[in-house]
């Protein structure tokens, strides 16, 4: 089994370590957070497990092969760097960390050292999601529009704007999609229940690429719905995948066709509707698939589907997001 450790214990650590311990690939070993409260809660649930307020014993410990970190997203580069220095394999929870200089320094750290580095961009193992990378190829034609609505309200972050918190989602699915970097980011975000704030709430980009696709993505925190939706438009069919639903994804064979016009001037459009499917989705927890996953990598030293550069891809549209509005949404170049 793989032994693990973890930084972290909190709102995402907790399902982190359960799944840590249920899955019979791994081992929890020891868990560390400054909450003494939220140590004592593991220690009663998984009495076997070493606790500490230290992260530099989860470090040291000799018999530790990877190490989890899921702590605030500020302090991801600094705890990622030494895990790499003390030579354990990493997985970092997404974003990987927050500016493309430091991921890009943790990317050469562990090419040098040769460890794993992996970022928690969990939806990549989600079933519906690669039920619809498998749709996208085979069935809608050349994509033209995707739409992704990932709105709640709450949960508030401290130190880190819902663009941090929410987006890396939804561009982690986008790239796994569609294999294209934005030619240009435009973004709109403000902080609407803490005027003062210089934490963004809300959040509204726009992407174009180069084969002409647009994307909108929408995050927010103030919304009274929690909403999980992405609708994808392409030449030949149309796809929406919607995680709070059982039928989570449906495919319309609806489009548009355009007859060859009689004159320069007239254009005839035929609208076709056809049916409406709801293909099979596997049932399973992607937070487990994922865990094993960076098991199957530290023990066969290979590299993860979610690696280093795949967090950097994601670091680098938010951050040109950052820039547009805070630019009042000048069109950025990722």
């Amino acid at each position: 089994m793989i032994k693990l450790g973890i930084i972290g214990c909190g709102y995402w650590g907790k399902n982190l370590i359960r799944n840590i311990v249920e899955s019979d690939k791994t081992q929890l070993v020891v868990a560390c957070d400054l909450s003494p409260k939220a140590l004592a809660r593991i220690k009663a649930k998984y009495p076997s497990v070493i606790t500490t307020t230290s992260s530099e014993d989860v470090f040291k410990h000799k018999d530790l092969d990877g190490i989890i970190i899921a702590t605030d997203p500020t302090s991801h580069y600094a705890l990622a760097k030494q895990a790499i220095l003390h030579g354990k394999d990493v997985f970092v929870e997404k974003p990987l960390t927050i500016s493309t200089k430091t991921t890009e320094d943790l990317i050469r750290l562990a090419d040098k050292h040769q460890r794993i580095l992996m970022v928690g961009h969990t939806f990549e193992f989600a079933p519906a999601i690669i039920k619809g990378e498998e749709i996208i190829k085979n069935q809608l034609g050349k994509i033209i529009y995707a739409s992704f609505s990932r709105v709640n309200l709450g949960l508030y972050r401290e130190k880190v704007g819902v663009l941090w918190d929410l987006a890396p989602h939804d561009l982690s699915i986008m790239f796994k999609w569609f294999k294209e970097m934005p030619d240009s980011v435009s973004c709109f975000a403000n902080s609407f229940m803490l005027s003062n704030s210089d934490i963004p709430d809300i959040a509204l980009m726009r992407l174009t690429f180069e084969s002409h696709m647009v994307v909108n993505i929408e995050v927010s925190w103030v919304f009274p719905l929690k909403i999980r939706k992405i609708v994808v438009i392409g030449k030949e069919k149309m796809m929406v995948v919607n995680e709070a639903i059982d039928e989570k994804i449906k495919i319309y064979d609806k489009g548009i066709e355009i007859k060859t016009p009689e004159s320069l001037n007239q254009y005839k459009l035929i609208y076709r509707s056809g049916d409406v499917l709801s293909p099979y989705v596997e049932t399973y927890e992607p937070l487990r698939k994922e865990i094993e996953h960076f098991a199957d990598c530290i023990e066969n030293r290979t590299k993860p589907i979610t690696d280093g550069e795949s967090g950097l891809r994601v670091i680098r549209v938010i951050e040109a997001a950052e820039k547009s509005y805070k630019n009042n949404g000048k069109v950025v170049k990722p």
